[in-house]
């Protein structure tokens, strides 16, 4: 390879980019004006600063917008009306995109794990560029730094070529690359990229899998115009150097993104994030602005905006090598995770395993096939179930957290049981959601193992159950693998939690109860709930809604769902939810009402992962009445006619209690 030529293409870039940029010189500065008066949000414009919110209620942005935290819960006080609430949230969210210069602490420890994947590209001991990793044993970088397989086989990725913290230099870790496993690129003239494989070992034998990787994102709408632009990068092949301070975004338009970041020649092939550390650009190219900043010429940096890139390889376009087999690899949401980047992957060596703790009577799990469904087809949610024309849809997850949800073999996405139906997460083996319909008028109360249609056990107590022995199953429409399994519950506090609670689907005819019984045991319909938060206020609350359709033989409606926070701990390797929400709707003189319910087991999650470490106890579990909205904005999910049924809109939240819940169904239901 001609090193000379890498230069040449960069020069040209280099010129192209500088054309493009002052073309829009113009919309710039209306731009510009535009946020100056009216902050990032409004200039952005409706469509766009919704996508933006939308990425930060995946992570941090949902403290912006939960009008309380999580471990000081407390009623939000009357004197705030809605309108005033609404201009608190867009406050927050303003500032989180905009003019606040504060960050919690652990930005700095993003910022670290960002660093980790990236690498100074070296062609023989000369340093080409700048690479980083996407996804376990694959890099990017620029067309124009590695531009054929024949040339990558040369290349060294070498990772830890920074300062520590006392200015000396760290040991550098040299990978070489692996064409022949994986190598998709595009040329300088369409959208100048080059995946490449990485060989997993290090030339002394260092696991790549220490470095962790940036996802990539498809969403639009990471970054708007006058949020900053942080570039990791290898200067002219100098230690890594981080670009953070008076850098922002000032300009995009079609798969191009320009920013004000200091950046040289050996930059390319850096990664452009956003303020949260997420992946919005491939740094390519950069000359002078003609514009200045408090005295000082800018550059006008260019990046490939990665939406472009997820779908030039989605669609193929301009792309050489097997794209589509990429594409699927970069879209798993195992790989993309929060959107944020990427720990490192731990394994585990044999010699320090520990012996995992058992019960005397293990819940045994098994696997149902998928035809199992079909005999008989099961109905699932029903969202037109209520009648009188009020028809209550499933929530509808936003398109920026589609990609986290399973499909099925028929590319749909709700698991259908009887009177029930499951959306389920990828990422979390955990479901998004599990909608009910309940009929009052035809329910029977069986016991918890009478679940045979065939063989209908003789009446019996209910005393007791929670503590029998279960037999559950994992879904065979999925694989095993994408529901989480015994794992978590065995040897520990954490119940085999129904989402659907067991009775709710239970009504109809003889078979079809026990049917509806059994199918409440899937994996799917399973989360890990501490014993003293399923079985106290929470189960009160659902004993009341069946009581109420049983006395009045009414119809209700029943969604429930964990809160799948990013941050929520792992234990034995499976992230638990610390907040669930629940959503019941029901008919009251011929209206549509609706009820949203919070429950908090932060603490009781952590007293749990203490017992599991030895550690001392803390509290209990927290549970409230609250807004629909609380849950909207937790989730980030749309509850359609819900939101203008609720009966606390527009009002603040309080503690449930056992007597509140006494309280709350008191007309009959229709």
């Amino acid at each position: 390879m001609d090193v000379n030529s890498v230069l040449s293409k960069r020069a040209n870039l280099d010129r192209l980019a500088a054309e493009r940029f002052a073309a829009r010189q113009k919309e710039r500065a209306a731009k510009s004006a535009s946020i100056e008066e009216n902050g990032i949000l409004a200039a952005a414009g409706l469509a766009s600063a919704v996508r933006r919110a939308m990425q930060l209620t995946v992570a941090e942005g949902r403290a912006a917008v939960r009008p309380m935290a999580e471990a000081e819960a407390a009623p939000i006080p009357p004197t705030i009306t809605p309108a005033e609430a609404r201009v608190e949230v867009d406050r927050k969210l303003e500032s989180i995109v905009g003019i606040n210069d504060t960050d919690p602490v652990n930005f700095l420890e993003h910022g670290i794990r960002a660093g980790r994947s990236i690498s100074r590209l070296l062609y023989g001991q000369q340093p080409i560029g700048t690479g980083f990793l996407v996804a376990p044993n694959i890099l990017l970088t620029n067309h124009h730094v590695i531009g054929d397989a024949d040339t990558a086989v040369d290349f060294i990725a070498q990772f830890d070529y920074e300062l520590d913290a006392n200015e000396n230099p760290l040991k550098p870790k040299r990978f070489k690359l692996d064409p022949g496993r994986l190598f998709v690129t595009s040329p300088v003239e369409a959208f100048d990229f080059t995946f490449v494989a990485v060989q997993p070992q290090g030339v002394n034998g260092e696991p790549l899998s220490d470095f962790g990787w940036l996802p990539l994102n498809p969403s639009t709408d990471k970054i708007l115009e006058g949020e900053p632009v942080l570039v990791i990068q290898h200067p002219q092949g100098r230690e890594k150097q981080l670009c953070l301070f008076h850098s922002e975004m000032v300009d995009r338009v079609d798969q191009y993104i320009y920013y004000t970041t200091d950046t040289e020649i050996g930059s390319s092939g850096s990664p452009a994030l956003n303020r949260q550390w997420q992946l919005v650009g491939l740094h390519h190219a950069s000359a002078p602005s003609g514009e200045k900043k408090r005295g000082v010429e800018t550059s006008a940096n260019e990046g490939i905006r990665i939406s472009a890139i997820l779908n030039a390889l989605q669609k193929s376009d301009r792309v050489s090598g097997d794209a589509a087999r990429l594409y699927a690899l970069l879209s798993d949401p195992t790989i993309q995770g929060s959107g944020r980047p990427q720990a490192p992957l731990v394994v585990a060596r044999a010699s320090q395993a520990q012996p995992e703790e058992t019960l005397e009577s293990k819940t045994v799990i098994r696997v149902r096939p998928a035809t199992w469904f079909a005999n008989p087809p099961r109905p699932g949610y029903i969202p037109g179930f209520l009648g009188q024309g009020s028809e209550v849809p499933l929530p509808k997850i936003p398109e920026a957290l589609a990609g986290d949800v399973v499909k099925l073999s028929d590319n749909t996405t709700e698991l259908k049981y009887m009177h029930y139906s499951v959306v389920m997460s990828a990422s979390r083996q955990l479901a998004w959601f599990s909608a009910v319909n309940i009929d009052g008028s035809v329910i029977q109360r069986l016991a918890r193992t009478d679940r045979n249609p065939d063989r209908p056990e003789a009446v019996r107590t209910r005393a007791g159950e929670l503590e029998a022995a279960d037999v559950w199953w994992f879904d065979g429409r999925l694989s095993p693998d994408a529901q989480v399994g015994g794992i978590i519950y065995d040897g520990t506090d954490f119940d085999y939690g129904h989402l659907t609670r067991r009775l709710d689907p239970v009504w109809g005819d003889d078979r079809t109860v026990r049917i509806a019984n059994d199918d409440t045991f899937y994996m799917t319909n399973c989360t890990p709930q501490a014993h003293r938060l399923n079985t106290v206020t929470w189960a009160h609350l659902e004993d009341a809604v069946l009581d109420a359709a049983t006395r009045h033989s009414a119809k209700f409606t029943v969604i429930t769902g964990p809160v799948l926070d990013p941050r929520d701990p792992v234990l034995r390797g499976v992230q638990c939810p610390v907040a669930y929400w629940k959503i019941i709707a029901y008919i009251d003189q011929n209206k549509l009402v609706a009820m949203g319910f919070l429950q908090w087991q932060k603490d009781l999650v952590a007293q749990i992962q203490s017992s599991l470490e030895s550690m001392k106890e803390l509290e209990a579990a927290e549970e409230w009445h609250v807004p629909i909205s609380d849950i909207v904005r937790l989730t980030a999910l749309d509850f359609g006619p819900l939101l203008n049924a609720d009966v606390k809109r527009g009002r603040g939240r309080e503690r449930l209690t056992e007597g509140l819940v006494d309280t709350l169904v008191l007309s009959k239901p229709t």
